[in-house]
């Protein structure tokens, strides 16, 4: 090995001293060059090539920029749409969380008013029957106010359900309008970022157009300094000298060829040395190995030993024999023992190295341990960002599904108003019948005054008459009450239904003109391809679809106007104050109001089935 690395040494050498002599031609052909030349020319194209170096780096450097920026740009304008769209997304379900809302809040004034009426007609049912505790048969009465008091019970029950679906809306309807404000807030960091990456590419653009022109007023004083330079070249003593120093240079690089060749071939031999070393000591460590060995032959000898001293006394004859054998193994043991010692201390320098290598990779393997600890606490950290992004996919998903039963509900709207208008129709017919009951006892209650009337002296059954006339007429106008009850029940009922219909149709129409882009475009409704849209007209510079709804132009910025109302209910001194969840959305989008939003702003304050439905119940 050590003969390898020597002659390792002497090819590095050789290739070295190979190499000054190609520094020393090469230095000879600049000479050549520069007696060719003349200083001036020499010294133009230098500057010149100099300069043409110079704009092209910063060309390069201005392109690369320019690419950066763009790239940039591209990603800020990716970044705008996304955010944009998660906005849409958000500010759309807030608004159907608003109108659930709404709707919720609608329900819970119907059914306060229900419990109120239930309680009105338990009320009236019982005084009825204290009144007639006196009667002999009161059990229709008793009928009746345990009939009422089940209706109370039951609208009261309705009443609790709808003040708990209202509290879930309002619930729904903070983490939406939270939602869309964070949402909101991404989308101006997002245009903020897409503004200053354009004025970027702006700047960039302009840089690389001046480096540009730049690279090429220095390549043309290039070429005009290497044509001057040309036409100074026409020495042809020069030119010779020129020739010989490049064959010169070109021999030497040559040989320096073959030096680095002979170099390579040296080093080649010193990597078969190290092999070879290698091997030796792999030998070493056999060698150790028969040293162990040697040693339990030893113990083994020793224990031999042992047993020939013990029985000495009965086998005499074999003691000189054992002795010889003993010296012998002795004289072998001893033999083994050095040259084991020997390769023993080579192994143990060997051993030493091998510890410090050892050393070297516990330190890496803790360095590594330490990376490792940081990947993992890395990976803790993302796991956990991942848990709260899916926490948040799961509300997200779960506000989908509470706005798509929502939207069911509107679609029921149109049977319910059926079963509404049949309702009216059944009650209507219960009041004609009524009426014409009423009749009948007004005309009985006549004939048995004029009875009484003629029967001067005043019997006794005539009064009796008189007295079940007035009974009959006071049964038939508490009936006749009833069914007017009954009657404006049906009419509230009616109108509700009609209103949810008109919002149902109200917010397809909005949907629809979200979807397609219509605007108003002079006295016409037109999509978003310039088609006019037929059954929608303008009004008051606002579109109007073919019910008769004023739908929001998305296409324009709009300010939002909150609106708030509040009516009190009948029989429980409770107020319900419509309008307040749309007074919190126009705080919290106060930053939106130059972005496309779903529905009109002078329409947001109270849905229309909240304002129809309160103007019901004022009755």
């Amino acid at each position: 090995m050590i003969s390898a690395q020597s002659d390792a040494t002497t090819a590095k050498t050789a290739n070295d001293k190979a190499q000054s002599a190609v520094e020393s031609a090469q230095d000879a052909v600049d000479a050549a060059n520069t007696a060719l030349d003349t200083q001036a020319a020499k010294q133009a194209v230098d500057n010149a090539q100099a300069a043409v170096t110079k704009a092209q780096a910063e060309v390069d450097t201005a392109t690369s920029a320019k690419t950066e920026a763009e790239a940039a740009k591209i990603q800020a304008d990716s970044d705008y749409a996304t955010a944009k769209t998660a906005a849409d997304d958000a500010w759309g379900k807030d608004y159907i969380a608003d109108d659930a809302l709404d709707i919720a809040k609608g329900e819970t004034l119907i059914a306060e008013s229900n419990v109120a009426a239930a309680q009105k007609a338990f009320d009236t049912a019982q005084a009825t029957l204290d009144a007639a505790s006196g009667s002999t048969d009161t059990s229709a009465l008793t009928e009746s106010v345990k009939n009422a008091k089940t209706a109370l019970a039951a609208a009261q029950s309705k009443l609790s359900a709808a003040q708990i679906s209202q509290a879930q809306a309002e619930s729904k309807y903070d983490g939406a309008l939270n939602t869309a404000s964070w949402a909101q807030s991404a989308m101006s960091d997002a245009v903020a970022v897409q503004k200053a990456t354009a004025a970027n590419v702006t700047t960039a653009s302009s840089e690389l157009t001046t480096a540009q022109a730049s690279l090429l007023t220095a390549k043309a004083a290039l070429a005009n300094a290497e044509a001057n330079l040309t036409a100074s070249q026409h020495d042809a003593t020069k030119q010779a000298n020129l020739t010989a120093a490049k064959a010169a240079l070109a021999s030497a690089k040559t040989t320096a060829t073959d030096k680095a060749a002979a170099l390579k071939t040296a080093n080649s031999n010193l990597t078969s040395a190290q092999n070879a070393y290698d091997k030796a000591t792999t030998s070493v460590n056999t060698a150790k190995s028969a040293y162990d060995n040697a040693v339990a032959a030893q113990a083994k000898a020793a224990n031999i030993t042992s047993t020939a001293a013990t029985t000495l006394t009965v086998d005499q004859a074999k003691l000189s024999s054992a002795k010889s054998t003993l010296a012998n193994v002795q004289s072998v043991y001893d033999n083994s023992l050095k040259a084991a010692d020997q390769t023993l201390k080579h192994a143990q320098a060997v051993l030493v190295t091998a510890k410090q290598n050892k050393a070297d990779a516990d330190t890496n393997l803790a360095d590594a341990k330490s990376t490792l600890t940081t990947a993992q606490s890395q990976l803790t950290a993302d796991k956990a960002k991942l848990d709260t992004a899916k926490s948040a996919l799961t509300d997200a998903q779960k506000a989908l599904t509470d706005a798509q039963s929502a939207q069911q509900a509107l679609i029921d709207a149109p049977t319910k108003l059926e079963a509404a208008k049949s309702a009216l129709a059944d009650a209507q017919a219960k009041l004609a019948d009524a009426k014409s009951a009423l009749e009948d006892a007004k005309a009985a209650q006549a004939n048995y005054e004029d009875i009484l009337a003629n029967a001067k002296e005043g019997t006794v059954k005539a009064k009796a008459a008189l007295d079940a006339a007035k009974t009959v007429t006071a049964a038939a106008q508490t009936k006749l009450d009833a069914v007017k009850a009954d009657l404006k029940t049906a009419q509230d009922a009616e109108t509700l239904a009609e209103q949810v219909a008109r919002e149902q149709r109200r917010l397809e129409s909005e949907a629809v003109a979200k979807k397609n882009g219509y605007h108003v475009d002079g006295s016409a409704v037109k999509d978003s391809k310039g088609n006019t849209i037929s059954g929608w007209h303008v009004e008051n510079s606002k579109m109007v679809d073919e019910y008769s709804n004023v739908i929001a132009d998305t296409t324009t910025p709009k300010k939002t106007v909150t609106k708030s109302a509040s009516f009190t209910t009948v029989g429980k001194d409770k107020t319900a104050t419509v309008g307040s969840s749309m007074a919190r959305k126009a705080t919290a989008k106060a930053a939106s109001d130059a972005m496309p939003q779903t529905g009109d702003a002078n329409e947001a304050g109270v849905s229309a089935i909240g304002w129809q439905l309160l103007l019901c119940l004022a009755d």
